[in-house]
C-alpha cells in the first residue's frame, strides 16, 4: 500500500518524502486542488496517527480519492515506446557462450513485444468490508504473472517521459483485436476468481468463529428472555414467549448474512505496453538435436535480456543442450553422463552412482530393486534367474552353488539355516519345508526325499525310513521299520516280528500279548480258536485239546479231577 501511494503521487508530479512510517507528500498544483491542500503526511498503520496526519488503508478518505481520481484518468491505456538505442547496434553474444554443441544458424529480427496489465480491485463483503488491488501482467505467449504493484517501473518512467516531451502523449493503436484482449481478460479474471476463492476460505474460517460466539450469545439472551416471562394469563404469557422467538429468528437469519461472504471483483484499469525488441536468434545443435536460443536487446532502455534457463530459471550466459530432453539450461544444471557420454540437465535427472560417485542419467542409471538406490552399469549385478538388478550391499549368493541372486530367489534351509537358492533346495516330502541337498535324505522303504527332520532309524537294522513308515513296538517301544515288525490280528499293534506267532489252528499273526499259550506244548491260539482250550479250574493252566486227551493229571498242579 504505501509503495503504491508514494508511486501514484510521483508519477503525478508530485515530491516524495519517506520518513520510515511516514510519507510526507508535497502536492503537485493540480493535485493540490484536488486534495484541496498542498501537503499530505500519511501514515499506514492507526499506531502513528496523529492530530496532522491521514491514515491511510482500503476504504479511507485519501485512498477512494485516489481511486476515484485514477479510474477516471487511467480506464483504458495504450503505450508504445520509442526506440532510444539505435537498432544498428545488434546484441552481441559477448554475453552468452555455449559449453555444448556448435551454432548452425543466426538470424536478427526487430519487433515490438507487447504485454497487458490489468488491475481489479476485489471486494469481500461480510459483517465488514474488506478491499484489495490485484494486478496481472499477459504476455503475448498468454503467459500470466502478478505484479508486486500496480503501477511497474515502467508506467513511472512513460510518465516521466510524457513529461520530458520524449513521448507522445497520445493513444496508439491497439496492438490486437478487441476479441484477442477479451479472450486474455478472461484469462487473468479467471485467474483473479481463484486468489479470491483462496482468500474467502481464510476469511470464512475467522468468520465462522465469529458467527458461533454471536449465536451463543444470541441464544444465552433470549433463553434468559424466556424465562423472565411471568404472568397468571396463559394466553397473554403464550404471547409474549412467541414474539420472542420470532424475534430471535430474526436476529439469528440477521447474524448469519452478516457472516456470509461475498465477494465483488471489478476491473479498474487495465493497459497495454509496446516493447521495441532487437532479437538475435542462435539455433544451436548437439546430440542430434536442435534448440533456438534468444538473445534480446531492449531499444528502449538498451538492456540486454537473456533467455532464461528451463532447470533454474536463472539467465542463461553459458547455455548447453541437454542431450534427454533438448532442455537448454546452463553450465550448472548440466552434468555430463558417464554411460552414454552426454551432458544431461537436473531437470532430467542427473544422478551420481552410489558406489563411485560418477553421473548417470536417467536413461542409464540402474536402481538397487532392494534399497532403491542409482548406481552406474559397472557396480550393478543381475539376478541369474529373474535379470532383477541389485547393489553389491544388497546381493545374496547361494552357499551350494555360490551363484549370485536376489533375495526374492533365496530360501533358508529349515535344518542349517543356510541361504540357498531354488535349484539347489528340494521340499521336503513330509513337512513341506525347504531343505538343501546336503540335508535331505531318501527313505530306505518308499525312496521319497524327507528332511533330516523327518528321517528315522530303525532300532533293529540300522535302515533310515521316513515317520510315515517308522513304528513304534508296543511291546519294546523301539522304532521298527516295515521290514522288522509285523501287525497283530488281533489287537492291530505293530509289533517287533520276533514277537509275532501264528496261530496254531488258523495260522493268523499274533503278539505274544494277545495269544494263549498251552501250558504243556507251548502252542500259541488267537481269541477266535481259544475254545479249542480248557482251563484247569484249580492252578489255571491252560491247555489245548490235543494235550487235554494224552495228559492223565494236570501238569501244574497234578489233579486228576480238575482235567
Amino acid at each position: 500500500m504505501k509503495q503504491f501511494v508514494a508511486d501514484f503521487f510521483k508519477s503525478l508530479g508530485s515530491e516524495v518524502k519517506d520518513q520510515g512510517h511516514l510519507l510526507e507528500v508535497h502536492l503537485s498544483p493540480e493535485l493540490a486542488k484536488y486534495f484541496d491542500r498542498p501537503t499530505l503526511r500519511l501514515v499506514f498503520n492507526s499506531q502513528y496517527l496523529t492530530e496532522d496526519t491521514e491514515l491511510v488503508t482500503y476504504g479511507s478518505y485519501v485512498f477512494n480519492l485516489i481511486y476515484d481520481l485514477l479510474r477516471d484518468r487511467g480506464g483504458k491505456t495504450f503505450i508504445k515506446l520509442p526506440k532510444r538505442v539505435s537498432a544498428t547496434k545488434q546484441p552481441h553474444p559477448e554475453g552468452l557462450r555455449f559449453c555444448n554443441g556448435e551454432v548452425v544458424r543466426k538470424r536478427t529480427q526487430s519487433t515490438y513485444r507487447v504485454e497487458f496489465y490489468f488491475n481489479f480491485k476485489i471486494t469481500y463483503w461480510f459483517d465488514e468490508k474488506i478491499e484489495e488491488i490485484y494486478s496481472l501482467k499477459i504476455d503475448s505467449r498468454g503467459e500470466v504473472t502478478r505484479c508486486a504493484t500496480p503501477f511497474p517501473e515502467l508506467f513511472l518512467e512513460t510518465v516521466r517521459l510524457v513529461a520530458q516531451g520524449e513521448l507522445e502523449d497520445r493513444k496508439p493503436r491497439p496492438p490486437f483485436s478487441q476479441k484477442k484482449m477479451i479472450e486474455w481478460y478472461q484469462r487473468c479474471l479467471k485467474e483473479v476468481e481463484a486468489y479470491a476463492r483462496e482468500q474467502s476460505v481464510k476469511y470464512q474460517e475467522k468468520l465462522v468463529e465469529r458467527l458461533y460466539k454471536n449465536l451463543s450469545r444470541l441464544d444465552v439472551y433470549y433463553r434468559q428472555s424466556r424465562d423472565e416471562v411471568t404472568g397468571t394469563d396463559e394466553k397473554q404469557k403464550e404471547k409474549k414467549l412467541e414474539l420472542l422467538q420470532q424475534e430471535y429468528q430474526l436476529k439469528v437469519e440477521e447474524e448469519l448474512d452478516n457472516h456470509r461472504i461475498q465477494v465483488l471483483i471489478s476491473l479498474i484499469n487495465f493497459c497495454s505496453v509496446q516493447t521495441p525488441i532487437l532479437s538475435r536468434r542462435f539455433l544451436l545443435k548437439a546430440y542430434g538435436k536442435e534448440q533456438e536460443l534468444v538473445l534480446s536487446k531492449n531499444l528502449f532502455s538498451g538492456q540486454l535480456e537473456y533467455p532464461a534457463c528451463d532447470s533454474c530459471g536463472a539467465e542463461l550466459q553459458v547455455a548447453g543442450i541437454c542431450g534427454l530432453q533438448s532442455h537448454i539450461t546452463c553450465d550448472k544444471c548440466l552434468g555430463h553422463c558417464w554411460e552414454c557420454d552426454q551432458d544431461v540437465c537436473s531437470s532430467c535427472g542427473l544422478q551420481r552412482c552410489e558406489y563411485c560417485q560418477a553421473g548417470i542419467c536417467a536413461e542409464c542409471v540402474r536402481i538397487c530393486h532392494d534399497c532403491g538406490r542409482w548406481f552406474c552399469n559397472q557396480h550393478i549385478l543381475g539376478c541369474r534367474l529373474c535379470r532383477v538388478e541389485f547393489c553389491e550391499a544388497c546381493a545374496r549368493v547361494c552357499q551350494v552353488c555360490n551363484w549370485t541372486l536376489c533375495s526374492r530367489h533365496l530360501v533358508k534351509c529349515m535344518a542349517c539355516e543356510a541361504e540357498i537358492c531354488s535349484r539347489c533346495t528340494t521340499s521336503c516330502a513330509h513337512c513341506e519345508e525347504e531343505v538343501c541337498h546336503i540335508h535331505l535324505l531318501a527313505c530306505s522303504f518308499c525312496g521319497q526325499l524327507t528332511c533330516t527332520n523327518c528321517v528315522e532309524v530303525c532300532e533293529v537294522c540300522g535302515c533310515q525310513i521316513c515317520t510315515r513308515h517308522a513304528f513304534t513296538c508296543t511291546l519294546t517301544e523301539k522304532r521298527l521299520c516295515p521290514k522288522d515288525s509285523d501287525r497283530c490280528q488281533t489287537c492291530h499293534a505293530r509289533v517287533h516280528k520276533d514277537y509275532i506267532r501264528s496261530c496254531d489252528i488258523g495260522r493268523e499273526k499274533i503278539c505274544a500279548l494277545c495269544a494263549e499259550i498251552c501250558s504243556r506244548c507251548q502252542l500259541p491260539f488267537c481269541d477266535e480258536h481259544s475254545d479249542e482250550l480248557k482251563t484247569c479250574d484249580t492252578c489255571g493252566e491252560i491247555y489245548c485239546l490235543l494235550c487235554q486227551d494224552r495228559m492223565k493229571a494236570c501238569a501244574g498242579c497234578a489233579s486228576l479231577q480238575h482235567v
